[in-house]
């Protein structure tokens, strides 16, 4: 949506937004750009020097075995070329995790969310896997924390990435998106619907105790299993307006293993995928309304995931 949109009641579109952008993010981004254009010549420097590096090692194998001799030192500049490229792009990414936060909580306040990058573990994580959303990790890395309420149900929403392992052995059980919400229809049981058939490593059985639970729409029952410790209560819950939402999620955020969970007076989700709330190319200028526009979008659709699971 245009940032000269008409203005509405929604603090994130139209006037509003142009307003937030103007008093609060651009003045930000105009300091942050002079650092990320400071940030790309020193990146340029480390880029210029690891190149060197590679042609001396390319060249000294040439001069002590010959074309063998390239080969060999070959592999040793692409390991230098390799690392080099990630550490010219670490001033970058320092520049650009602090726009990114500066844009998020500008957008924020006004909904009265509270935002934190990194560093954090969400209240209530330790339930997705009792649940069996997500399976057990050894390293837990935890982004983009949005907590507060939407049309009056508390909420939290987090980027996740767990592996298991160490090592060689190391693999990823989960990365996406996590979504604990207060749900509007009172339960006092536990109903877990999980994917059939995983396409990711991450995939976990339901928990001990439930029971499958048989639905009339053949369609979903071949896509997702639904399991809980009251039948009653959890066709109640899963609705075919609900089937029809966690479908659409599933082909909307090409989620390779959508599970949720109703425990606890809350809906629990969680979607593998791909990050969200991407901040933008870093090789050009921060001073720019689209980023912004594409960040608020984000949020609304956060919200509209909310409102899609809670209406159904």
């Amino acid at each position: 949506m245009p940032l000269d949109a008409p203005a509405i009641s929604d603090p994130l579109q139209g006037a509003a937004l142009r307003a937030i952008y103007d008093s609060q993010i651009e003045p930000v981004l105009v300091q942050l750009e002079v650092k990320r254009k400071a940030a790309m010549r020193l990146s340029r420097i480390i880029w210029a020097v690891v190149a060197v590096a590679a042609v001396v090692e390319v060249a000294y194998g040439f001069v002590d075995d010959g074309f063998d001799g390239v080969l060999a030192f070959g592999q040793y500049a692409f390991a230098t070329v390799s690392i080099g490229i990630g550490i010219g792009l670490l001033p970058l990414q320092g520049v650009f995790t602090k726009s990114k936060a500066a844009i998020i909580r500008a957008l924020c306040r006004p909904l009265g969310l509270t935002y934190t990058p990194e560093g954090f573990q969400p209240d209530g994580f330790q339930r997705f896997g009792d649940l069996g959303l997500v399976g057990g990790s050894t390293d837990r890395k935890f982004t983009d924390l949005f907590v507060g309420e939407h049309a009056g149900l508390a909420f939290w929403f987090c980027q996740a990435d767990l592996t298991a392992g160490a090592g060689q052995q190391a693999r990823t059980v989960f990365k996406g998106q996590l979504l604990r919400v207060a749900y509007p229809k009172r339960f006092a049981g536990v109903t877990v619907a999980q994917r059939r058939e995983s396409r990711a490593g991450g995939f976990v059985q339901r928990p001990q105790g439930l029971r499958d639970v048989g639905l009339e729409d053949p369609k979903f029952d071949h896509v997702f299993a639904v399991s809980g410790d009251d039948q009653v209560e959890a066709r109640a819950l899963v609705t075919p307006a609900f089937m029809d939402h966690l479908m659409a999620l599933e082909r909307a955020y090409q989620g390779e293993h959508l599970r949720c969970a109703f425990a606890q007076g809350a809906l629990f989700l969680a979607i593998e995928g791909p990050s969200r709330f991407y901040v933008g190319d870093p090789f050009s200028t921060m001073v720019n309304r689209t980023r912004v526009q594409a960040m608020a979008a984000d949020i609304h659709r956060l919200f509209e995931l909310i409102d899609s699971f809670t209406a159904a």
